[in-house]
């Protein structure tokens, strides 16, 4: 289970309230997150923040109070904890894909507060082409029954359960908010949710519209987590941006907590100073766009022996790679020319085959070097329209008459490549 649970047991406790402000500044975001949880138990429990992480999302920060006492970590300067009750631990547990604080004892029927700063990055969304603001199910837990989740230590240890394969769940319903802050890297051409009603605001003295305000626009329905989905005028261009450095926290915890030197480290003087982030999402729509293959062999007696063995194995692993649907042919060529087809075939199943037994019985038995004639033939066959075609020549480089070869694919370069 997920979020603030009891130690000992892995049983969550309950959510009342979740209030999260977000800023989006370009394509990463940070997420503060105030939580507000109760300890319906009729004992005291010792709670535990556990949060899961991935390649995407960090915790940085995290500031507890309960009743007078209060924990509080900042990961990024790795100063340990705080607290100002001296017998009351928190302990801060770090491993690739978890996150957990040890909040020390909460007494029955008491109320728990806390923030949550963390740091994510947006999804790139192939499909729609825009980015993807995806807020962790932690702070949007999915309401489920008693029958649900009627986990006991037991349950837990006996069956050897891990506390993120739980499912993260609450009994009952919780109030929700957001707002929003959306910096885009351009200007926006749309904004939605799948998940959510939302509304979608912009400053009054705004000059573009980059910069939008969203929150909720109905209540919270309990059975998903937000996803908010911005569509850029510009998607696939290249942007580059700036941030400035960590400036000193001063706040009313830091106050009422006795600081202690901390000693400097890699990870605080990198967070100090300015940092630049460089986003390029490239259109990948031509990885399935159709083309025609040629591959230009040469079978001049040169390239007898080891030459022609290797040949023969890099060109079966190139048909076996070539895209389904797109167009190939295969030209030996020495003092003539042998093509496998006359003109270029639809590549599948069976004309794979063919072009695969051909190359098995190739020889280096063609005579001389004369790259013209099949570079003649080539060209002289027009490109289908609309669909790129590339030529591939595997040889040892023995051609004599190099200058006019050049001049020739020069000249035919306008159509072929």
């Amino acid at each position: 289970m997920t979020g603030l649970v009891n130690r000992h047991t892995s049983y969550p406790l309950q959510l009342k309230a979740s209030s999260i402000f977000a800023e989006v500044n370009g394509f990463a975001a940070r997420v503060l997150a105030t939580l507000t949880y109760y300890n319906q138990c009729e004992y005291d429990v010792e709670g535990l923040f556990v949060f899961p992480q991935d390649e995407r999302t960090t915790v940085v920060e995290l500031e507890a109070t309960v009743e007078e006492r209060h924990v509080y970590t900042d990961i990024r300067a790795q100063t340990g904890q705080k607290s100002t009750e001296k017998s009351v631990y928190s302990v801060e547990e770090r491993e690739d894909d978890l996150f957990s604080l040890s909040i020390g004892r909460i007494p029955a029927h008491c109320s728990v507060f806390a923030q949550v700063t963390l740091l994510t990055e947006l999804i790139s969304d192939r499909k729609t082409r825009g980015s993807l603001f995806i807020l962790p199910s932690v702070f949007t837990p999915r309401l489920s029954t008693d029958e649900d989740e009627q986990l006991d230590s037991h349950d837990l240890y006996g069956s050897q359960m891990l506390i993120s394969d739980i499912p993260r769940k609450t009994l009952e319903p919780y109030s929700f908010e957001l707002q929003l802050e959306v910096a885009a890297p351009c200007l926006l051409a749309g904004c939605s949710s799948p998940t959510h009603a939302i509304q979608v605001d912009a400053d009054s003295k705004a000059t573009n519209a980059s910069s939008i305000h969203i929150t909720i626009a109905e209540p919270h329905t309990y059975d998903c987590e937000l996803v908010v989905l911005l569509h850029l005028s510009h998607p696939n261009d290249p942007y580059v941006l700036i941030e400035e450095g960590k400036k000193e926290r001063v706040d009313s915890v830091e106050q009422d907590v006795e600081k202690s030197p901390v000693p400097t480290n890699l990870v605080e003087e990198f967070t100090k100073k300015p940092s630049i982030m460089i986003n390029y999402t490239p259109s990948l729509t031509s990885s399935s766009q159709i083309a025609e293959f040629i591959f230009l062999v040469d079978r001049s007696g040169s390239m007898s022996g080891k030459h022609i063995f290797q040949v023969k194995e890099m060109l079966i692993l190139f048909l076996k790679s070539l895209p389904a649907n797109c167009y190939f042919n295969l030209i030996g060529f020495g003092s003539y020319y042998r093509s496998v087809y006359q003109e270029t075939q639809i590549y599948d199943e069976e004309t794979a085959e063919h072009a695969c037994n051909y190359v098995q019985k190739m020889r280096a038995d063609l005579g001389g070097t004369n790259l013209i004639l099949p570079l003649e033939f080539i060209f002289n066959q027009p490109p289908k329209k609309g669909i790129p075609r590339f030529v591939f020549m595997l040889t040892d480089g023995g051609v004599s008459n190099t200058t006019e070869v050049i001049d020739f694919v020069r000249r035919n370069a306008y159509s072929t490549r």
